[in-house]
This record gives structure tokens, C-alpha cells and sequence, in this order.
């Protein structure tokens, strides 16, 4: 959902996501975040600030156009984005696509 509605691709390190279902899933205690990498360092110093359980772990690079998911998908993030505005425009009856 990130790299649609950002308009950027993401490469999604071997072995991040282990099946389709880890595409989707959104567990309570997830949250993803976009940094730059010159402030990486930055974000990983706060959370270890607030002595808790929280960890950072790295799982991809955004760039480029497409959306790459090794052994599960690769797909251009402006198809991803159209198959997705059909869907929903096909599911409140706007035209189109699948519903």
C-alpha cells in the first residue's frame, strides 16, 4: 500500500516476507516506516531510548517503479495501482473492473 500510494517501487529483502499472507498481514504490534537511510541510524537510537521491547528491523528499500517481493511478486507499482482503483471502482459500482 506504501509504494502505491507513494508512486515509488520497494525491492523487499530475500526471505522479509515468507508467504502471500505476510503481504497482508496487520498485526497490532507492526508499524512500517519509510526512513532515509541517513537517518536510520537516528530512528534505531530513539526506540532503543524508550527501553522498551521494541525493536527496528530493516526489510526493503524503496526506488524505482516496481514492487518486488522475491519469489512472490514483481509487479510495476502503476499496475499495482491501476489493478487496485479497478477493484474498488468495480466494488462501488463506478465501472470497470472486478466486483
Amino acid at each position: 500500500e506504501m509504494a502505491v500510494a507513494g508512486g515509488v517501487g520497494v525491492v523487499v529483502d530475500e526471505g522479509a516476507v515468507a508467504d502471500h499472507g505476510g503481504l497482508f498481514g496487520e498485526g497490532p504490534s507492526r508499524v512500517l516506516a519509510c526512513v532515509a537511510p541517513d537517518r536510520v541510524a537516528a530512528v534505531e537510537a530513539l526506540v532503543a531510548a524508550t527501553a522498551s521491547d521494541l525493536e527496528v528491523t530493516a526489510i526493503a528499500t524503496a526506488g524505482g517503479d516496481r514492487i518486488v517481493v522475491p519469489g512472490l511478486v514483481d509487479v510495476a507499482v502503476a499496475d499495482a495501482a491501476a489493478a487496485g482503483r479497478a477493484v474498488l471502482e468495480g466494488h462501488l459500482g463506478l465501472g470497470g473492473g472486478a466486483g
